[in-house]
């Protein structure tokens, strides 16, 4: 799959088939669990008995779905948070020095010696250079670099790119989102590579990724540029293509988990469950996985001590 609309379109796609489910598990979870924070003597007798309620499965079914609307709540939030802390760091370590306008766009001039050049902002996407790109680069390769970002600002690939790596960290029961998510980030340096030969070149385009890869001004004649970025400036097409059996391991994740939602209303028929009979599950799983974790813990500790006493003779 060679089109990073395209990838976008089924990435964003599969995403809302497994947000569905999980919407529609949420509302059967909490259409199933009485609200109202249960007393500390209701959530120590039921921790007491340690068994699961009547019906068992009715407490697991609905646990589950709830957990795991919560899980994807979470996660979600988690991935947004990070991303825009990463973004907001970046933009805070440099300092602007003037906004200048290269063939009609507004660029962002930030100090610093070493070429740089990048898109950034979700909602207000904008150009950003470094002076040493400007103090670099001939009139020619830098008119294609900036084509190259306002393509990235035209197509709002930061937004983008942010939310199907959300999507990917949050629906995390769909490994495949996160192929989607990188492959996409990649088809888009593509498009945008292909934006901005279109306009001034594939010649000064080379030339200027090259200049992004000098040190101390000496070329390193790759350094830093994909190797399927440099075989696309010679003219060859992007042969990735999604694996079938991870496409249809995806489909059979959906698939079982909208059967799952959709049978549960008539597996947990007309009951209903109360915080203290989930949270009485809850310590069931702490006694048993506590255990595990501890031993897990210890092997962990004791490995990494003879470890290091192996590597200091």
């Amino acid at each position: 799959m060679s089109s990073a609309r395209r990838l976008y379109l089924l990435n964003v796609g599969l995403a809302s088939l497994a947000a569905v489910a999980v919407a529609l598990a949420a509302v059967v979870a909490i259409t199933r669990l009485r609200p109202g924070l249960p007393s500390t003597e209701a959530i120590a007798a039921a921790c007491q008995r340690m068994v699961p309620l009547d019906p068992g499965l009715a407490v697991l079914l609905v646990g589950g779905l709830a957990g795991l609307g919560i899980t994807v709540l979470i996660l979600g939030a988690r991935s947004v948070l990070r991303q825009l802390a990463a973004q907001r760091r970046l933009l805070a370590a440099l300092e602007p020095v003037e906004t200048v306008t290269i063939d009609a766009s507004q660029v962002q001039v930030v100090d610093g010696d070493r070429p740089i050049a990048f898109c950034a902002g979700a909602l207000h996407p904008r150009i950003y250079v470094s002076a040493g790109s400007l103090a670099r680069l001939t009139d020619g390769e830098l008119r294609a670099i900036v084509a190259h970002e306002r393509h990235h600002q035209q197509s709002r690939d930061p937004l983008r790119i942010l939310l199907v790596r959300v999507l990917a960290d949050a629906l995390f029961f769909l490994p495949t989102l996160r192929l989607l998510a990188e492959r996409y980030r990649q088809l888009a340096e593509l498009a945008a590579d292909d934006a901005a030969a279109g306009a001034h070149g594939r010649s000064a385009l080379a030339s200027a990724l090259l200049r992004f890869g000098e040190r101390r001004g000496e070329a390193a004649p790759v350094a830093g540029i994909a190797p399927e970025r440099v075989d696309h400036l010679l003219g060859a097409t992007p042969r990735w293509r999604l694996s079938v059996s991870a496409l249809l391991g995806t489909l059979l994740i959906l698939v079982s988990l909208l059967a799952l939602v959709v049978s549960a209303p008539r597996l947990v028929g007309a009951q209903s469950l109360s915080l203290a009979s989930l949270l009485a599950e809850g310590c069931m799983v702490a006694m048993i996985a506590g255990p595990i974790a501890l031993a897990a813990g210890a092997t962990y500790l004791s490995r990494a001590h003879l470890r290091a006493r192996s590597q200091a003779r």
